[in-house]
């Protein structure tokens, strides 16, 4: 089957929007671990940095290598990468399963629970990432280097700066969009314990690459268009106060944009929810109707 890009998109968010209440009983303690975890690694930033008492000495700071910390920078920076991590899993099953599992009762407690179901989520999920990474860096160095031999022999450099900044990088997103989009059938799958294993996921999704990967950009841009300006008005306020924001207030700035984040998360979760019901039965109806066709032959 090929499937339905818009009417996916706007069940993803009526199915958001009819869950809204579910919505806060998961993500409010994901916004809170994100937030808290995020404000102490600016608060540590600032520490690592320096303690500048100015965005302005801030940003300064942070080019010199004399005064920056960056031990203590990388070691804040990987736990709030491991703390971001293992909460966007046990979000993301848990909601995965409030659409895929609907008989089940959908609670904190039970979502905030690490155990087998989560690792192999994100087992999962680095196992994409380390097929779609090297995808997306091959276009880049063969479109560059391409270029630059083509500039070496034509003694020009504007094509070449074009493809190096523009059309490499388009490019290479696109192609690994596309490969990421194949394999996302795993995630519903792991949520719910299908055991569905890589190959499965590109078989289970086939011929509809493009449609997954639409789908995927699109159900996203509506929370990017509201978020984007909410980010940016923070961004400037602070930046025009001229000071360093304090810890009370990077926690209340992470707050308002992580509660965002996780919309989009959940809404983006929905719509591969959605796709996997859609193939999965489809899949399921063939193989019947070619059971159906053997027997009657």
């Amino acid at each position: 089957m090929k499937l339905p890009v818009f009417a996916t998109i706007k069940q993803a968010y009526g199915f958001f929007w009819v869950h809204r209440s579910d919505f806060c009983k998961l993500a409010l303690p994901a916004i809170i671990i994100v937030s808290l975890s995020g404000a102490i690694f600016a608060w540590g930033t600032w520490m690592a940095y320096g303690r500048a008492e100015s965005f302005a000495e801030y940003l300064k700071n942070a080019a010199d290598p004399e005064i920056v910390d960056f031990q203590s920078f990388l070691v804040l920076w990987l736990l709030a990468a491991i703390v971001f991590a293992a909460v966007f899993c046990m979000y993301a099953v848990s909601w995965h399963r409030l659409y895929l599992v609907p008989g089940e009762d959908a609670s904190a407690r039970g979502a905030y629970r690490w155990g087998r179901r989560q690792w192999r989520f994100l087992l999962s999920y680095i196992r994409v990432f380390l097929i779609v990474i090297p995808i997306f860096i091959v276009p880049v160095v063969i479109l560059d280097g391409l270029a630059v031999l083509r500039a070496v022999a034509a003694g020009g450099g504007g094509a070449t700066l074009f493809v190096f900044v523009f059309i490499a990088p388009a490019l290479s997103w696109l192609i690994a969009g596309w490969f990421y989009a194949r394999f996302s059938m795993l995630f519903p799958a792991m949520a719910v314990d299908a055991g569905l294993k890589v190959r499965d996921a590109w078989r289970l999704s086939k011929g509809n690459g493009w449609r997954l990967l639409w789908i995927i950009v699109f159900v996203a841009l509506p929370v990017a268009i509201v978020t984007w300006p909410v980010n940016f008005g923070i961004s400037v306020v602070l930046m025009d106060s001229g000071v360093i924001p304090s810890l009370t207030a990077n926690l209340l700035t992470t707050l308002i944009g992580q509660f965002f984040a996780f919309i989009g998360i959940a809404v983006g979760v929905s719509a591969l929810s959605i796709s996997y019901k859609l193939l999965v039965e489809a899949a399921a109806a063939q193989a019947v109707a070619g059971d159906t066709g053997d027997q009657n032959v």
